[in-house]
């Protein structure tokens, strides 16, 4: 499955925003009250970019630090429509920062020479594997015990030709 994410990732060609964003310390919201408040967010950012929340187009990755262990998202944010700023970019660092027990964001404008689909996926795909450089394979490394957390929005699917792809997501 996650080739699969991998080639539907890097058929997309929309993508504006790269980021991440915590929780806050020491007490981490439970793994349904993430995924709401992540919704929450990309719900906020819709509104931000005037596109319909069903037109955005978004994926998210679960991680926790490998130092700290600190619990953190990982996102890429696009639409064909919409053409952030760096200016929006510190809008959204505050759209995460003032939700309830999220610690803080950073956002960047998306740029393709900086791989930040095979970042997001982490060793998740058969290119990093191949390239095998040992911060690759130690990065990878943090994502190979099955608790893998992809998100992908309902959008991407229609962006990238609807039904053919739910055969690729499923493993057909």
């Amino acid at each position: 499955m996650a080739l699969a994410d991998s080639i539907l990732l890097s058929r997309v060609r929309c993508w504006r925003v790269f980021g991440s964003g915590t929780w806050s310390q020491p007490i981490v919201p439970s793994s349904a009250t993430q995924r709401r408040l992540l919704f929450g967010f990309f719900y906020q950012v819709a509104k931000l970019s005037r596109v319909p929340f069903g037109s955005l187009v978004w994926v998210s990755r679960h991680e926790r630090g490998g130092r700290t262990g600190r619990e953190h998202y990982h996102w890429l944010i696009g639409a064909t429509d919409w053409k952030p700023a760096i200016s929006d970019m510190f809008r959204l660092n505050a759209l995460w920062d003032d939700q309830p027990k999220c610690g803080f964001a950073r956002n960047y404008l998306y740029d393709a020479a900086l791989n930040g689909v095979e970042y997001l996926l982490k060793g998740l795909s058969s290119e990093i594997l191949k390239r095998g450089s040992g911060a690759d394979f130690y990065e990878s490394g943090k994502f190979c015990r099955g608790d893998i957390d992809v998100i992908l929005s309902s959008s991407i699917f229609r962006l990238v030709g609807g039904r053919r792809t739910i055969a690729l997501r499923d493993g057909a």
